[in-house]
């Protein structure tokens, strides 16, 4: 039987019935009384109403949740290895090493011999303690082991902290305590007990003591007494056998193996360099002269801690750097400092260029051409302004305003040159050549003087409201605020909004003039916020925007967006104040803007910004325009169900709590998108920050606008060498959050390689096979058609499988959807539109208009013929999104994978026993 016949049958067994029991309630009691016989015909409307909802607003009858919902076993905090409750991410357990002493002897000849002593620790993923286990003096052996064999799980170093003539500010320097090794090996030992006078001996079950090789710390390489020295100790297991373990590294591959299931089994988690354990110990101490036990330095002596390791994880979640050992900054330190850089032959070690931690992190995260020994990091995009300092400059020395330098300021400013003539490609510093650091402090003081740092590296001339990382803003430039009070809808559907909008921090009077009855703009500004009114249709379960009512007018060269919310400009708009202090207003929305009958889920925000006209910025002659980016707002009608928050977004207090007071915000912290982006400007800076909003748009029924592209008209070049230049043939896919978010996140599989340890670890970065892109008819710039986004440029920083970095765990607070990242999704959701179409594989442009015409303008939206996803399949195929994986979606969990909307729409409903029972 097929499944149309079917379908067919089931709807009918199950209709049949409900129309002949509509009829006989038509008779019945409900017709004795007038009344009641009026609210009767009302009833006859609504039985054609509820054949509405098995449009959109049904799910699909997945059966994701048979194996993936909450609790069972495979449930998603399963198979992504973190607490399902708190969404702390599974590990194999925990190594902590504390260093207790670092003893120097005195000089003999060249050499300086040092002894770490130091405390062991390592504990289960089940909690037990395995310290006693585990023996940090035995050695990774070849196959066959031989003499040059090195100590399996530990390594040692040591630095010291001095002035630097080149960079002009205190720098760690690390010792060469291994001659001529590859890669970082020149600045660790790792040799064992009884090895070029290396002595290593385990005195307790958990304390040890490790002497360094002979000539390993060197008065020729720039030992001194009475210097800040910096010990250092790194605990961390390889990677286990797999079948594609070399032969000569299989013994040292068993060890491994041994050692991690003594942590724990899960071979995942051994394969996955991140979550294994690491420990990266340091200590900072002072040798006194002659030689003895180094002591805690003095507020007098030199320190150098102005980033840390909490900052690097906001993005990077963790940082994992050197196969998944070193993860703490102060770590790093000890080798990637300005001696690393020194290319001079015979001092062990070949030397990188631009390989300080301070030139990695400056010029990376700045997309600069040349990085790190002349390779190319320009592809890189960091997800925020490099002029947000305190993003990472979050350690207790505030070096990075108090001390500027030429190297440290020439990091990012690379065009700067500070020697007259510059070389070739750079400009001469303004302030004219500087053959030492001692002047800069007085043009360049934190804040002030002639350019002060702070103050030069706000971003509010660009259009950024104030942030927890640079609340700095330019004299004279104006900070809004928005806020909605509540939103109320009267029985013909209009919307009185109350709402109120600050400049630096004071109410701004809308109504200035005695007879003024529409929003004013205040003097000095241009443009203006706008209201959206976003709601559900008449779904009986609303969980999903779909704006069904907004149709667009016909004409050339619109995208004809669908699902879209109305917009209604404020400036203009007839208002009331609330009171005579004219501080907060009332709007009422009538007629084209007020909602449709019968609409659920409704919801009002205010975005778009005010552009500021009378103030100079650029400090050529004449005002600048410059816009003043502010976050939007949203409030649920009173009394409407609002729309379920299931992602991270704001700046918290430090109780928690979402504030949204720019005169606060230094005071605040950054959570999910913001972690990373520190503020989201979207759309030219008219949605900022808030997800909240932007699903009001980017709900299931949007999708990309690229086939819409006018004929003959000239197309993004960038557009037409990744995917010709016929518009009818581009992609069109979803604009729903939650698919375009994980998609581009998603990276792309091949472009570049996907990061895990191999095939049996947990896919954490680029894990799409197939690249995401997105087109849109947009104008690039004027009179060239078409925006292209493709997933190849993004890598994520983070790791993919830690859904709670952007989704709540448990008790997320009120308001939050618990859990958010579960399969179990609430009856309701919307299917996710990822083409609009006629269905005819050689449409036309106008019928392709025609068709996102006709998807508004009825209730539920959407055509027939287009092609929907359900919505589990939708969001988990935007990472796992190989042919073996959808085929497991389909066959398996019963999705619908880009199936035309009446087919997917149509789920027979449960057979009964006897109908399985038939013949």
């Amino acid at each position: 039987m097929s499944k149309r016949l079917l379908i067919l049958m089931c709807s009918i067994f199950l209709i049949v019935p409900l129309l002949f029991m509509g009829c006989s309630g038509d008779d019945g009691a409900t017709g004795a009384t007038g009344a009641t016989g009026a609210t009767g015909a009302t009833g006859a409307d609504g039985a054609d109403g509820a054949t509405g909802p098995p449009g959109p607003g049904v799910v699909s009858a997945e059966a994701c949740v048979v194996c993936h919902g909450q609790n069972n076993e495979f449930q998603i905090a399963s198979v992504h290895e973190f607490n399902p409750i708190t969404g702390v991410q599974n590990t194999l357990g925990t190594a902590t090493i504390t260093i207790n002493t670092v003893t120097f002897g005195a000089p003999a000849g060249d050499n300086v011999p040092v002894t770490i002593a130091f405390t062991f620790n390592a504990v289960s993923a089940a909690g037990v303690d395995i310290s006693d286990q585990i023996d940090l003096t035995l050695t990774a052996p070849s196959t066959p082991p031989n003499a040059n064999d090195n100590l399996a799980f530990v390594s040692f170093l040591l630095g010291k902290l001095t002035p630097n003539a080149t960079t002009g500010s205190d720098e760690w320097s690390g010792f060469v305590v291994t001659p001529n090794a590859s890669g970082s090996g020149p600045f660790r030992t790792n040799r064992p007990n009884g090895v070029a006078g290396a002595v290593f001996i385990r005195n307790t079950p958990t304390t040890y003591t490790y002497t360094f090789p002979t000539t390993a710390v060197r008065v020729s390489d720039g030992y001194v007494d009475n210097v800040v020295m910096r010990a250092g100790v790194q605990f961390s297991v390889g990677g286990p056998e797999t079948a594609s373990t070399a032969t000569t590294g299989l013994n040292s591959a068993l060890l491994n193996t041994a050692t991690l299931t003594l942590f724990s089994p899960n071979t995942k988690l051994q394969n996955t360099a991140d979550r294994r354990p690491v420990a990266n110990a340091i200590l900072d101490v002072v040798p006194p002269v002659g030689g003895g036990v180094g002591t805690a330095p003095t507020a007098a002596d030199p320190t150098k801690n102005v980033v840390t390791t909490a900052a690097c994880n906001q993005c990077h979640d963790v940082l994992a750097i050197h196969g998944g050992g070193r993860r703490e900054t102060q770590f790093c330190q000890i080798c990637h400092n300005p001696k690393l850089e020194e290319k001079v032959t015979g001092q062990g070690f070949a030397g990188w260029s631009n390989s300080s931690l301070l030139n990695l992190g400056h010029k990376i995260h700045s997309a600069l051409t040349v990085a790190f020994d002349d390779e190319d990091f320009s592809e890189v995009a960091y997800p925020q302004s490099p002029k947000n300092c305190l993003t990472c400059h979050k350690g207790p020395d505030d070096f990075w305003k108090s001390r500027p330098t030429r190297y440290a300021c020439g990091s990012c400013h690379d065009t700067v040159s500070f020697v007259n003539p510059p070389p070739a490609g750079t400009v001469l510093h303004s302030g004219g050549a500087y053959a030492t650091d001692d002047g800069c402090i007085g043009c360049h003081p934190a804040t002030g003087g002639l350019a002060g740092v702070t103050d030069s590296h706000t971003n509010s001339t660009e259009g950024a409201p104030p942030t927890p990382h640079n609340p700095t803003v330019f004299p004279g430039l104006a900070v809004f605020q928005y806020g909605i009070d509540n939103v109320t809808v009267d029985n013909t559907n209009a919307a009185t909004i109350t709402f109120w909008i600050k400049q630096d921090n004071v109410f701004v009077n809308l109504l200035p003039g005695a007879t003024d009855n529409v929003a004013v703009r205040p003097t000095g500004f241009s443009g203006g916020p706008a209201f959206l009114i976003a709601h559900a249709g008449a779904a009986a379960n609303p969980q999903d925007y779909s704006n069904w009512d907004e149709v667009q007018a016909t004409g050339f060269g619109q995208s004809f967006a669908t699902g879209q919310p109305k917009s209604v400009s404020i400036i203009g708009l007839p208002i009331t104040a609330t009171d005579n202090t004219k501080t907060k207003f009332r709007a009422r929305l009538t007629g084209a803007n007020s909602f449709p009958a019968g609409a659920k889920m409704r919801a009002v925000a205010i975005q778009a910004y005010f552009t500021q006209t009378n103030v100079n910025v650029d400090g050529v002659a004449g005002n600048d325009n410059v816009a003043r980016h502010t976050p939007a707002v949203m409030k649920e009608v009173t009394g409407d169900f609002r729309r379920r928050v299931i992602v991270k977004s704001g700046y918290v207090d430090n109780q928690g709590r979402l504030v949204d007071d720019p005169t606060v915000v230094a005071n605040l912290t950054p959570i999910g998108c913001l972690e990373c982006h520190e503020t989201f400007e979207g759309h030219g800076g008219n949605r900022v920050n808030n997800v909240q909003v932007c699903v009001m748009c980017h709900n299931p029924q949007l999708t990309t606008s690229a086939r819409t592209i006018p004929d003959n008209v000239t197309i993004n070049p960038v557009i037409v060498t990744k995917l010709g230049s016929n518009p009818l043939l581009y992609p069109e896919v979803t604009q729903n959050m939650g698919e375009m978010i994980h998609r581009l996140h998603a990276g792309f599989g091949n472009d570049p390689t996907p990061i895990s340890s191999n095939a049996a670890g947990l896919r954490q970065q680029n894990v799409r096979t197939n690249n995401f892109q997105i087109v849109r008819n947009r104008q690039e710039s004027p009179g060239v058609y078409g925006v292209y986004i493709d997933s190849a440029e993004v890598t994520y920083p983070g790791d993919l499988t830690h859904c709670t970095k952007c989704h709540f765990p448990a008790n997320p607070g009120t308001g939050n959807t618990s859990q958010s990242y579960k399969a179990d999704l609430p009856a309701g959701v919307l299917f996710t539109t990822e083409k609009v179409t006629t269905g005819d594989a050689n449409e036309t442009l106008a019928q392709i208009i025609g068709a996102r015409q006709s998807f508004q303008g009825h209730d539920p939206s959407g055509n027939p013929t287009d092609l929907v996803d359900s919505p589990l399949a939708g969001k988990c195929g935007s990472c796992h999104d190989t042919q073996a994986e959808v085929g497991h979606f389909v066959s398996t969990g019963g999705a619908d994978i880009k199936t035309t909307r009446s087919v997917a729409e149509l789920k027979p409903p449960t057979l009964a026993p006897d109908v399985l029972a038939a013949p």
